[in-house]
């Protein structure tokens, strides 16, 4: 099943390459991958509505500089010179049309001024910067929130970049000013917008928006050590690009029908075996019903001897639920062929209705919110931090966006870690 949180590509509609280049020369944003990153500012403000007391967010509006000012190697800079302020507990995204946000705590709120006057350095010469020493004395670079009073604005603002593809930021907006572009309504998907899809899903090649994230090991201060590869495709990138007018989630059932057909491609993909950065290990996150199908059955087939034990099953726990007994038949059936499986989308609600042994699972995967220290400090609430404890080795702590999310796994014997400051720290090659 395709993962629904992934980071984050998309695919090509069928017909000739000049079609082709001219829709996409309508349709597409700067940063196509800026589609991940605002549904991560999106569900990051959404989860933090209740807790905005010493919260704050800038928007870089780097989409305003003239264009042959910021070129891709700038832009790339650009996220690496604010890397130090992840390190200090900020959240960096991506937005589609080339601006850049941060939501961080106050604390460090002099040090994001100052990662400001690092960017006005990288994009000297342009009109938008003003005095290169001061943050305060640009013509519209940034907007600054602080959370407490603006975190309705802000959630609304955000929202309409994720609801709709034509609608972004408009750069330099004040507090306050809250018109909005009118954006046009989804059609719900339906049967036979479904059939349309899932034939331009068929004809499509998957390769170029195949997403990659390493689950790492985290011991101590050390290295992030990889340990295998979650291949995934990103849903919103999926409905950006074959059906920019439907909403794909508006009917559970048919998207559901949806994963499965993808799953299938992503199996037919991983057949190939042309891909060496997955040799020493991956997961895929499967339907149970795709686990059943004769498409399993040919990917096992084709894969290599010896190779079972390197690859992980990831099944979300809503699918497991809907069908005890079907999961259990496919468990079965993979550890006997000497896959392992993890259980993927748990979070501090759902898992209490986890017990690993009874359930069969090698490995838990357990979403980092914001909020999750207090859920898990709270006295009440003992009997999820003992089954994270009682674990030992078995949980993958995923969104991990900060070096906060490390710290507070470790302090639960957690090892095992995804996210974007896990992918920082290897490019970089930090220590946490």
């Amino acid at each position: 099943m395709a993962d629904l949180d992934m980071e984050e590509g998309s695919l090509p509609p069928t017909g000739s390459a000049a079609k082709l280049a001219a829709r996409k020369a309508k349709t597409e944003p700067d940063n196509p991958s800026g589609i991940a990153g605002e549904q991560r500012f999106y569900d990051d403000l959404k989860r933090s509505a209740g807790v905005t007391k010493g919260k704050r967010a800038i928007i870089i509006h780097l989409s305003k500089l003239q264009r042959e000012n910021r070129p891709q190697y700038a832009l790339n800079s650009a996220e690496t010179s604010l890397g130090s302020l992840v390190q200090q507990g900020a959240t960096f995204y991506w937005l589609r049309n080339n601006d850049c946000a941060l939501l961080y705590p106050a604390s460090i709120h002099d040090n994001v001024r100052s990662g400001l006057v690092k960017l006005k350095f990288l994009f000297a010469g342009d009109p938008l910067i003003g005095d290169l020493y001061d943050p305060h004395t640009d013509p519209g670079l940034a907007s600054w929130y602080d959370l407490e009073a603006d975190h309705e604005f802000l959630f609304d603002l955000v929202s309409k970049m994720v609801s709709d593809q034509e609608v972004y930021l408009p750069s330099g907006r004040k507090v306050g000013d809250k018109t909005v572009q009118k954006k046009k309504p989804r059609t719900p998907l339906s049967s036979a917008t479904l059939d349309r899809v899932e034939k331009s899903l068929a004809g499509a090649d998957l390769s170029p928006h195949i997403r990659r994230q390493p689950i790492c090991a985290v011991i101590g201060e050390g290295t992030p050590a990889p340990l295998f590869t979650e291949v995934f495709v990103y849903m919103e990138d999926l409905r950006e690009a074959l059906m920019p007018n439907i909403n794909l989630f508006a009917n559970p059932w048919l998207f559901y029908r949806l994963t499965q057909t993808l799953d299938r491609r992503i199996l037919l993909m991983l057949m190939r075996k042309d891909d060496a950065s997955l040799m020493a290990g991956f997961s895929v996150n499967l339907n149970v019903q795709t686990i059943l199908s004769d498409a399993f059955l040919n990917f096992d087939d084709a894969l290599s001897a010896g190779r079972y034990g390197t690859v992980v099953l990831e099944l979300r726990i809503e699918d497991i639920l809907g069908d005890i007994a079907s999961f259990f038949f496919a468990r079965d059936y993979v550890r006997q062929r000497g896959y392992r499986i993890c259980i993927d989308g748990l979070t501090y609600d759902t898992l209490p209705l986890i017990r690993p042994s009874e359930i069969g699972a090698d490995l838990l995967k357990l979403q980092w919110v914001d909020n999750l220290p207090e859920l898990f400090d709270d006295p009440q609430n003992a009997l999820a931090r003992q089954l994270v404890l009682n674990a030992k080795g078995k949980v993958i702590l995923s969104r991990c966006d900060s070096k906060d999310s490390i710290a507070f796994g470790q302090d639960l014997n957690i090892t095992l870690f995804q996210g974007r400051a896990i992918d920082a720290a290897i490019k970089d090659t930090l220590r946490f």
